[in-house]
């Protein structure tokens, strides 16, 4: 168990960090790009000030609780349910805002929060900054999972969605390619000389190869785990470090 919580610790602290690292580069970014669209529709400073932080919460939120989906989604439902609180923002102040304003924000918006992560999470899988926002505690057993043991972040696995998918595709095509003549156990297909029942093993091999392939990636948690248990046992990684927290 122990060693199950360090591993499960450890890519939770990596996934708040990288959060963190965006946030610092996307803030910027976007107040820009708030202020570049409705500086024109707003003369006092405070007023836009204003808009900017109401913008900024309001993209905090829904980016967070739209973890969920894939990047270019999760970029345009941020910019789509942000403009909402904007508009509602300006009415209070009895301004207004054209529909080419509301368009551009939703375009520019999108699209920064899309190249921003990318450019912030491709060096992020490399090297992790995370040391940088732990306590001392913390970072002895952070480093010694990453660095002298090897445990690196985890990245994911394929989706068994996915994995169904390919499956379907490949026996269609092989469907398409290999079709007999007659429908019989047996019959050879003028084209490729297989049986159907050849072709059917092929398939049936194929799907078992592709699902163990990811039975076996899907297995390689409990390895990652067993690493750090075997090092607890040594006594290279005493478990009594949990109890030890430093903010």
């Amino acid at each position: 168990m122990s060693a199950a919580y360090i591993y499960a610790l450890c890519q939770a602290v990596d996934l708040r960090c990288l959060h963190l690292e965006f946030i610092k580069i996307a803030e910027p970014a976007t107040t820009d790009i708030v202020r570049s669209i409705f500086g024109s529709t707003i003369e006092a400073p405070e007023t836009m000030l204003a808009l900017e932080k109401c913008a900024w919460d309001s993209m905090l939120e829904v980016w967070s609780k739209a973890s969920h989906l894939d990047l270019d989604q999760r970029c345009l439902e941020t910019s789509r349910k942000t403009t909402g609180d904007i508009v509602e923002f300006l009415s209070s102040k009895k301004l207004l805002a054209t529909i080419k304003h509301l368009e551009d924000y939703q375009i520019q918006i999108a699209t920064i929060l899309g190249r921003l992560y990318c450019q912030c999470r491709e060096p992020f899988l490399l090297v992790q900054e995370t040391p940088n926002y732990l306590g001392s505690g913390s970072k002895r057993i952070y480093a010694y999972v990453r660095n002298h043991i090897g445990v690196m972040l985890h990245r994911g696995f394929s989706e068994p969605a996915q994995l169904q998918s390919r499956l379907s595709s490949f026996k269609q095509d092989i469907s398409h390619k290999y079709k007999p003549y007659k429908y019989t156990d047996g019959e050879v297909d003028a084209s490729s000389g297989m049986t159907k029942g050849a072709i059917s093993e092929r398939m049936s091999e194929y799907s078992q190869d592709t699902i163990e392939n990811f039975q076996k990636d899907s297995e390689s948690i409990g390895s990652i785990v067993g690493k750090i248990y075997l090092s607890i046992c040594d006594g290279h990684l005493p478990v009594h470090m949990l109890e030890f927290y430093e903010p």
